[in-house]
């Protein structure tokens, strides 16, 4: 299914795929027929799921059953790791008309390709900090080095939840990766939503370590409107508002 409850639950079903089944299951008519072409798609009903799988049909073409052997196992699953090995398939059935790879199995190769390129991204990042000494340009403290890998977590990931204790630096290290993706990721402006009783303390530590830039919004619709307009590199606003 194309919606986005099947995109992200991780489920292999979704409300529309049990309203069909649903249907199919109360309709007389249960004749099932097989597609013509040979079809690679996402198995959920399989250990560490999902997996990619190849159906294909009866008296499949010699030269491509060839190409389908190189890359698909005696059970149908695909041989090597992902996702490259479904780029590779990819690749080689580009153009054919027999054989389909569903866009499920392509959306979930380019979903493990952006995971792997955000792991990477997040190892340079955390190897470009610890060369420093564990210290960030413009960050005025040295960080320790679990808060190295939060801000690498935290700058290489798009969107990502730091859940550390209490008492660990998050705060420094939410400002230290802002920080980082405005030096480095086309960043120019950061929204902290919190609290309002923390407002005044997210400015301070803003202030406390770096040279940056810091708004907290505040008072009635006007003066609120006019502090939007600061264009401070921070803007610090609570949750009501």
């Amino acid at each position: 299914c194309t919606c986005p409850d099947f995109a992200n639950n991780r489920l292999g079903t979704c409300k529309h795929i049990e309203a069909v089944l649903h249907k199919l299951r109360r309709s007389r008519r249960r004749r099932r027929s097989a597609p013509p072409v040979a079809v690679v798609h996402l198995d959920w009903q399989v250990q560490d799921a999902p997996k990619v799988r190849l159906h294909q049909p009866a008296g499949t073409d010699p030269e491509l059953q060839a190409l389908l052997d190189d890359h698909f196992d005696v059970s149908g699953l695909l041989r090597d790791p992902l996702p490259a090995a479904l780029f590779r398939l990819q690749a080689a059935v580009a153009g054919r008309s027999d054989c389909v790879v569903g866009e499920d199995a392509r959306r979930h190769g380019e979903q493990l390709g952006a995971w792997a390129a955000q792991r990477e991204r997040g190892r340079f990042i955390s190897d470009q900090i610890k060369r420093a000494g564990r210290h960030l340009p413009g960050i005025r403290a040295q960080l320790y080095p679990y808060q190295v890998e939060g801000v690498a977590h935290l700058a290489a990931r798009g969107r990502a939840l730091l859940a550390d204790d209490m008492g660990l630096g998050k705060t420094l290290q939410t400002i230290a990766a802002t920080s980082w993706l405005m030096d480095h990721g086309n960043v120019t402006r950061a929204l902290i939503v919190c609290p309002a009783s923390l407002k005044a303390q997210w400015a301070r530590e803003i202030g406390r370590f770096t040279d940056r830039t810091v708004q907290v919004v505040q008072g009635n619709a006007a003066a609120r409107l006019v502090q939007y307009r600061q264009q401070a590199e921070f803007t610090v606003v609570n949750y009501e508002l």
